[in-house]
């Protein structure tokens, strides 16, 4: 039998990182030898500065445990400061399901990878002032204490903030803690960030009278003799007929029959036109079969067609290169300056009673709540001139900028179609296939080439 060396039990102290704990490692003895007593945790603990916290239940079971297993009784907590207590991170409370909220705006199936705004999901549509989300603000935790002298302080590890920010159409509360919908939409959590696509759906046919929308408008019937005008995307699913469309952004139809189209954005046909007037600061794009047949297209970035004209010979024009819907918008923002002016002028006569401190200090509280209100008023009407006189400055630049633009087709361009780049023009007197006209240097005539070889 091989004899065992005597061996006296063995202590290893430590503290943890921030010195709210001491950790003790116990060695059993062997061969007879001598256990560590409470005595010498004990000494070592004062020797390593420990005040408080000492916990002599676990010293005794510790050192019952090394003698009765023979194994180390390792880590054991033999004191406890004030260990801190982590912050809880924020929490986020949707009004609507995050399944919900994280699905993206749908994207046509053509690959173009433009939005359809005919297959919305209607849950997802909110109202003004709709409350989108609450946060449950981030909490601090609790400091914790070290063992030794002097006890010092031990900050927690704070909660995470929450990352969600207000995007496009949404507004935050004074505190950030709330976010609601600035404008009727459709709503998306994009990341951290929630955003508002400002639109209201209309089931309905629009038809007759004039019809003005503050946001876009994503109509799903037909639009017949009627004036629209949208403060955002226009999108209409069933044939616009005999009308006005006025949009500030893009603007989506299926077929368009004697209408005067205007966008400050892309034109985007799925069917076609047929005797339209198209006015657009971007582009007019064909998508699918759409075919362009008479009628007059302006469009100051470029033309990207599927079919030109018709086999009868119908007059079609199309300009590019020139910007004609700057002239529009500018008489625009003048009516709206002159508009703005008389609201003023009235909200001014109606402020006159109120024109001395006395008088407002006197006011009952229906008198001053509508003082604040014409006061709140005039305010918006004196920051929307002052966007209105901006944005005519900035038009006044872009329309002197010399914009490169080109007429494509990807399939036929037919007799009677008259193009326009800048100053050159050209008249199609026999059937074209997929040509693109640019314009040639010096700008005196255009120049055709094929599509593909342009690509």
């Amino acid at each position: 039998m091989a004899l065992e060396f005597r061996r006296d039990g063995r202590l290893e102290l430590k503290f943890n990182e921030d010195r709210t704990q001491a950790l003790a490692t116990i060695f059993p003895p062997a061969g007879g030898g001598d256990s560590v007593t409470a005595a010498e945790i004990l000494e070592h603990l004062k020797t390593m500065g420990v005040t408080y916290g000492i916990r002599e239940k676990a010293i005794l079971d510790a050192i019952y445990y090394a003698e009765d297993t023979g194994m180390p009784a390792a880590n054991v907590v033999v004191a406890q400061g004030a260990v801190p207590q982590d912050g809880q991170d924020a929490r986020i409370n949707y009004t609507l399901p995050l399944d919900l909220l994280t699905q993206p705006l749908p994207k046509r199936k053509d690959g173009s990878g433009l939005p359809d705004w005919f297959a919305l999901d209607p849950a997802k549509m909110v109202k003004a002032e709709q409350e989108l989300a609450a946060i449950v603000p981030a909490q601090p935790g609790v400091p914790g204490k070290t063992l030794t002298w002097p006890i010092q302080p031990v900050p927690p590890k704070a909660g995470k903030p929450a990352g969600l920010s207000a995007g496009q159409n949404v507004r935050a509360s004074e505190d950030g803690l709330h976010l609601y919908a600035a404008h009727e939409g459709y709503v998306c959590l994009q990341g951290e960030q929630l955003v508002v696509y400002a639109l209201h759906i209309l089931s309905d046919n629009l038809a007759g009278g004039a019809h003005s929308f503050p946001v876009g408008l994503v109509c799903m019937a037909n639009v017949q003799q009627a004036q629209v005008r949208a403060h955002g995307i226009l999108a209409i699913k069933g044939a616009a007929l005999n009308s006005r469309l006025h949009v500030q952004g893009d603007l989506f139809v299926r077929y368009a029959e004697n209408c005067t189209l205007i966008a400050s954005g892309n034109v985007y046909v799925t069917q076609g036109l047929k005797h339209c007037e198209v006015i657009t600061r971007k582009r007019l794009i064909g998508l699918e079969a759409a075919q362009i047949v008479g009628g007059t297209v302006s469009a100051t970035e470029g033309v990207c067609a599927v079919s030109l004209g018709a086999s009868d010979f119908t007059a079609t024009e199309v300009h590019v290169g020139e910007d004609r819907h700057s002239p529009l918008r500018n008489q625009e923002i003048q009516e709206e300056l002159a508009q703005c002016d008389a609201n003023i002028a009235r909200i001014s006569q109606a402020l006159k009673p109120f024109v001395t401190v006395a008088a407002h200090e006197t006011l009952p509280d229906d008198k001053r709540q509508l003082l604040q209100k014409l006061q709140a008023q005039q305010r918006i009407q004196e920051a929307r001139i002052k966007e209105l006189h901006n944005e005519r400055r900035s038009l006044s630049i872009l329309s002197k900028e010399r914009v490169a633009a080109a007429v494509e087709v990807a399939r036929t361009v037919h007799p009677g179609v008259w193009i326009g780049i800048g100053s050159a023009a050209f008249q199609v007197e026999t059937p074209m296939e997929g040509v693109r006209f640019v314009e040639m240097a010096g700008g005196k005539a255009v120049q055709t080439e094929p599509l593909r070889q342009a690509a």
